[in-house]
């Protein structure tokens, strides 16, 4: 009979899995067996049950469940009150009176005299963290405490997981102090969920602290904590910091070996240094530091997976670099690693952001002849061709009839924009609107790049004026920018001061340097040095710091109407600021530097007055 048992149990315990399909009360009813008290595999399949109704039905079905197992004279142990706690816990369907449900297991638990354990605390708490409660976390240690149970180690790794998910660093250092009161010793998890919680702040001096201290304490180390720090240099684009630590750790006397994840993080901030707009650095730099990687990995006797060649074509790709591209896909396949749809997406993207119609047509062919087949991602990087080469008819012919999301309508706009086809640009704009395509920041800052282009600031100041009333959008700093860029465009800078004016009204909207460049550029665009300075100045004051294209503009102002005392100032800001100027913008400014001419001060009052 006993047998039996096991079996219904077992079959219900299945059924319960299948969270589409509500638990049937009916089958409930149709148990009529004697249960064998003390029979622990039978008790085991009945906390099996409750665990899965807990998790994902309903309260009422657990209930019943225990009731059911009451009339058999089972005994309810504090194992079966803490799977059905841990259910509940995971149960997405009862969370927002989940917690109302569980005090009333706990209550019952207290009216059966069942003595809660450590392993049934520690279990809730380690429920609770996973979801990141931490008030719910602080409550059961509190009723831990009431029940005369001491937490353990793996209770305050709980705690130190739900700190590190919720960023509280505070919580974290007090929960460390009270478990070295209690004379517990951390370990590697303890740590890691510190350090944890520092990164995800991007706080590098307490998460190194923290490392070093983990070191120190002679706690057998992995790589996972290393890792942690290391996603958190990665997602900067920080990449000699990253590879500083790779090495530390194959260096170290004590030998944490890195593994795969670590040096997929380190391809991860190449590919983000590649990104900064600021860096110079050449293909063969780049591919010097894949190749390093790659012996770094073949050290630790690590061989890359999919992830880590497509994060290879990723960087390539980024970088504008075709042949390289297709040279690292040739390897990854002559390496036994079949390559997927992201594969395909990283050649298809080299060619477009080089504006290579054709070819990123031929990679599209590529993939479908391949099995694949092309997702939205795979239109917008084909559809980005034709952005770049701004062929905007040939990007509205390709989309033909496939429904249009917000990136293919952006990528339209920006190919209409980039030939400067106002006209072309209005049209599928309406167009997209009769389609019921949504209309977003990003849409509306394609068309006003659209107006800027060609210098068309009148529909540029409609449009910006009309976006919330059209489309329940409030104007932001780029959308304002660029209007600014209108202004400029068409030379006239005044404009442009008024928009600005108009953006800082109510103070919600911050300039920052797109801004002030802009209008930098409308003052120097027409030749006014004084007013492109006043705005530098301005730009300064506001916290902002110049860079590169500030510098030309002022540098083509100076071209106009050059300053000797104003052209050696500027030259000596960038400088001190350590601004990069191209050959061309230094050449103008040491020009000018030596070119007499009206003083500037005499100007700036002629212009005052």
């Amino acid at each position: 009979m006993a047998n039996k048992n096991i079996e219904w149990i077992a079959r219900l315990a299945s059924f319960s899995k299948v969270k589409e399909v509500n638990f049937p009360e009916r089958i409930l009813q149709q148990v009529h067996v004697s249960f064998s008290d003390g029979n622990s595999n039978v008790l085991k399949g009945h906390r099996l049950v409750v665990k899965q109704l807990a998790r994902y039905h309903t309260p009422v079905l657990v209930n019943s469940w225990l009731e059911l197992m009451q009339s058999h004279d089972v005994k309810i142990d504090v194992g079966c009150y803490t799977f059905a706690i841990r259910g509940l816990i995971e149960n997405d369907k009862v969370a927002h009176d989940r917690n109302v449900h569980i005090q009333n297991l706990w209550r019952r638990l207290q009216e059966e005299n069942v003595r809660p354990g450590l392993k049934m605390f520690s279990s809730i708490i380690e429920g609770y963290a996973r979801n990141g409660e931490y008030g719910s976390c602080c409550h059961w240690v509190d009723q831990m405490y009431n029940s005369r149970v001491y937490p353990c180690i793996l209770t305050f790794n709980s705690l130190l997981h739900c700190c590190a998910k919720n960023e509280n660093s505070v919580a974290a250092e007090q929960w460390f102090r009270k478990l070295q009161q209690v004379t517990l010793k951390p370990d590697a998890r303890t740590y890691g969920n510190i350090i944890e919680t520092y990164t995800k702040q991007s706080d590098v001096k307490h998460s190194i602290r923290w490392l070093d201290a983990m070191e120190r304490s002679g706690v057998e180390r992995s790589a996972t904590s290393y890792n942690l720090v290391l996603k958190m240099f990665a997602d900067s684009g920080h990449f000699s910091a990253c590879i500083a630590m790779i090495k530390k750790m194959v260096g170290n006397e004590n030998y944490i070996n890195p593994d795969l994840y670590s040096f997929n993080i380190l391809l991860h901030a190449l590919a983000n240094m590649v990104s900064n707009d600021n860096t110079n650095a050449s293909v063969e730099l780049i591919e010097q530091e894949v190749e390093n990687v790659f012996a770094l990995m073949k050290k630790c006797s690590i061989q890359g997976d999919l992830y880590t060649y497509n994060s290879v074509l990723n960087i390539f790709a980024k970088s504008g670099h075709v042949e390289h591209v297709l040279k690292w896909f040739d390897i990854l396949q002559q390496r036994g690693v079949q390559a997927d749809l992201v594969s395909f997406h990283s050649v298809i993207d080299a060619y477009s952001r080089q504006g290579d119609i054709s070819n990123a047509k031929i990679w599209l062919q590529k993939l479908l002849d391949a099995g694949f087949v092309a997702n939205d991602t795979t239109q917008n990087l084909v559809l980005n061709a034709f952005a770049v080469s701004g062929d905007g008819e040939g990007a509205v012919e390709f989309l033909g009839e496939k429904v249009a999301n917000n990136g293919m309508f952006q990528s339209v706009l920006h190919a209409f924009g980039k030939s400067g086809n106002v006209e072309g640009a209005e049209k599928v704009f309406k167009s997209f609107l009769l389609q019921c395509v949504p209309v977003d920041q990003y849409v509306c800052a394609g068309m006003l790049k659209c107006y800027a282009k060609v210098g068309e600031y009148t529909k540029a100041g409609v449009f910006i004026s009309r976006m919330e009333q059209d489309f329940g959008i409030d104007p932001d700093v780029i959308h304002f920018q660029i209007v600014i860029d209108a202004c400029a465009q068409a030379e006239k800078p005044k404009l442009a001061e008024g928009w600005f004016s108009k953006m800082c009204e109510g103070g919600n909207i911050v300039a920052d340097t797109h801004v002030y460049n802009s209008l930098i550029y409308a003052f120097s665009h027409v030749g006014d040095l004084p007013n492109a300075v006043k705005w530098l100045d301005q730009m300064r004051s506001a916290g902002c710091s110049p860079c590169t294209r500030t510098y030309s503009s002022l540098a083509f102002a100076l071209q106009k109407s050059p300053h000797v005392s104003v052209a050696k100032r500027l030259l000596a800001d960038a400088q001190n600021e350590r601004v990069v100027l191209d050959r061309v913008v230094y050449n103008s400014f040491i020009q000018a530097a030596s070119t007499p001419a009206e003083s500037f001060e005499h100007d700036a009052q002629k212009m005052s007055s």
